[in-house]
C-alpha cells in the first residue's frame, strides 16, 4: 500500500505533515532551508525512531543512541521510495538494511 501523505499545517517556511501507511501514522516536518526551490530539511518522527534527510549527521545519531534512517530526497514521497543513505546502529538492530525502501523502514519503525 502506498503511503498517504497530507499537509496539515503551514507556518512560513515550516510545513507539518501526517504520513499514514498500513494503519500507522507518523508526523513530520519540512523546513525550507534555502530560497524556494532549494534544499529542504525533512524529519519524520516514528514510534521507534525517525527518518530524515541527509542534512543530519548520521554518526551523531549513533553517538547519542538515536534510531535514525537518513535518505536523499526533498519530499516525503521521495523519501518513502528511496533506499537509505545511512542507517544508525539502533535502526540496524531493529532489522533495517540498505536494501530496504523508506516504506519498509517506516513499517519497521512503527511496528
Amino acid at each position: 500500500m502506498e503511503p498517504i501523505i497530507e499537509k496539515i499545517a503551514q507556518h512560513g517556511p515550516l510545513s507539518v505533515y501526517t504520513v499514514r501507511q498500513d494503519g500507522e501514522v507518523a508526523y513530520g516536518t519540512i523546513t525550507e532551508c534555502d530560497p524556494p526551490g532549494g534544499k529542504n530539511f525533512l524529519c519524520l518522527r516514528c514510534k521507534k525512531g525517525f527518518m530524515a534527510c541527509r542534512l543530519l549527521n548520521g554518526e551523531m545519531a549513533n553517538q547519542i543512541g538515536s534510531n535514525a534512517a537518513l535518505f536523499a530526497g526533498s519530499s516525503f514521497e521521495l523519501m518513502m521510495g528511496n533506499k537509505p543513505a545511512f542507517l544508525s546502529d539502533g535502526v540496524r538492530a531493529l532489522g533495517a538494511t540498505e536494501e530496504m525502501t523508506g516504506r519498509e523502514i517506516f513499517r519497521l519503525l512503527n511496528d
